[in-house]
């Protein structure tokens, strides 16, 4: 038996808010997938919202997934990628001038 409300739904919900969080502000998608994700399984735990509230939870965890994958991969690049260097130049220079000394006749 299909329960109109709650199987379908909830992926519905969960789409368009893909969709609008999408066309008003693309920078908070992740965290809309995870806030979503988070309140369905939060409320399916604590037994508040029912079958609706668990199903948005289920509909939105490959979403959240993606976006905790995304979020765990970019953090990784840029910690590989950041060098710091730990030699001390002081009280040196940090650059030789190219032409110190050259005499022009």
């Amino acid at each position: 038996m299909i329960r109109w409300a709650e199987d379908l739904g909830a992926p519905a919900l969960v789409t368009g808010a893909d969709m609008l969080v999408d066309r008003v502000k693309p920078s908070m998608k992740d965290a809309a997938g995870i806030a979503l994700a988070a309140a369905g399984y939060i409320g399916a735990y604590t037994g508040y919202g029912g079958l609706m509230l668990k199903n948005v939870g289920i509909a939105a965890a490959p979403w959240a997934f993606k976006a905790i994958v995304n979020k765990v991969s970019g953090a990784g690049i840029t910690r590989g990628l950041s060098v710091r260097s730990r030699v001390s130049r002081w009280p040196a220079p940090a650059y030789l001038n190219q032409f110190d000394g050259t005499k022009l006749d």
